[in-house]
């Protein structure tokens, strides 16, 4: 898989600060948040796993003021990942890691606890469960010729189901899909117990396969 397969359309990318200083303010961004730094401090965990907690929040730190405070402008998506929030959010949330990374790359170095030939962003990425998870459920890896048409058509078809759920059914099926645990995503979702966290996730698959296989024709 290469870093251009990652990204649909991304000769089309183009700025998009405004973008990111409306999802700055949205209801939506603490819970998106806490799953980015979650799914950055896991990747560290596997992948540096030397670095102190203080380079390691520092390098967090440095991501999201360089986002959505000093360098919004550097921040690009396609049109497409603008007119799709779960695109744009993954989209955000993989430059977020890679300008994470560097730093902490770049800490490691000066530091002396790194190594000069520390691997690529990307070759990070396709080694690691928690991004592979989260860009494999969401349908970001450039299909086949064979098959483009009908992957999205089906991806249309499941954003549409998605938007049905109500936004904390969404948000638990999509932690879920993140690879979180059932008690992590209690504190997340401020449910009351894992069982809890069990029956929306299933209510939520029973709803997505029933309104899919409507838009699909199919008999349930």
């Amino acid at each position: 898989m290469t870093a251009e397969q990652n990204v649909p359309d991304e000769e089309n990318a183009r700025p998009a600060p405004e973008a990111l200083k409306r999802f700055s303010h949205s209801a939506r961004f603490p819970l998106f948040h806490e799953l980015a730094r979650r799914t950055f401090y896991k990747a560290v965990r596997k992948s540096r796993y030397w670095s102190r907690f203080e380079d390691v929040e520092d390098a967090w730190q440095h991501a999201i003021s360089d986002a959505f405070v000093q360098k919004p402008h550097t921040f690009q998506c396609t049109p497409a990942m603008l007119a799709d929030p779960m695109l744009f959010e993954l989209a955000v949330l993989k430059y977020l890691n890679k300008v994470a990374f560097n730093k902490l790359n770049d800490t490691l170095t000066t530091t002396g606890k790194g190594f000069k030939n520390s691997p690529s962003f990307d070759a990070m990425l396709a080694d690691n469960p928690d991004f592979d998870r989260l860009y494999h459920a969401h349908a970001l890896y450039a299909p086949s010729t064979e098959s483009i048409v009908e992957k999205s058509n089906l991806h249309k078809a499941l954003n549409e189901c998605l938007s049905k759920l109500t936004v904390l059914m969404r948000d638990t099926f999509n932690l879920k899909l993140a690879g979180y645990s059932d008690d992590t995503i209690k504190d997340l979702t401020q449910a009351r117990t894992e069982a809890a966290v069990r029956r929306r996730v299933s209510e939520a698959k029973a709803d997505l396969v029933k309104c899919v296989r409507m838009k699909s024709g199919e008999a349930v």
